[in-house]
């Protein structure tokens, strides 16, 4: 059985989904080449709401950041919106480990 996201309605908002990656529920390590196997098979929606799921991530592994890698590579706009601060917590953390290892 597939783990189902959280979902709440109001009469303001219809759904909203809370993010697994966000609340540190998702216990999951995900590769590259997993995500390279389901994205083939996913329609946009699915991979624009993996990329807003994903975004919710507070720290990044090294496979983490393979992933936001292969996000920043794609041509939809909506997922580079979805990662765009995750993509800046990408960067800073490159940064600090490039100035590690020249020290």
């Amino acid at each position: 059985m597939q783990d189902r996201p959280r979902v709440w309605e109001t009469s303001a908002h219809p759904r909203i989904y809370e993010s697994k990656f966000a609340t540190g529920e998702a216990q999951i390590s995900l590769s590259l080449a997993q995500l390279l196997s389901s994205w083939a098979h996913w329609n946009e929606g699915e991979r624009v709401q993996f990329a807003q799921a994903f975004a919710g991530k507070r720290t990044l592994t090294v496979e983490d950041e393979e992933v936001v890698e292969f996000l920043m590579q794609q041509s939809d706009e909506r997922i580079a919106i979805s990662i765009a601060l995750l993509t800046t917590m990408h960067h800073f953390g490159w940064e600090i480990r490039v100035r590690q290892n020249s020290i």
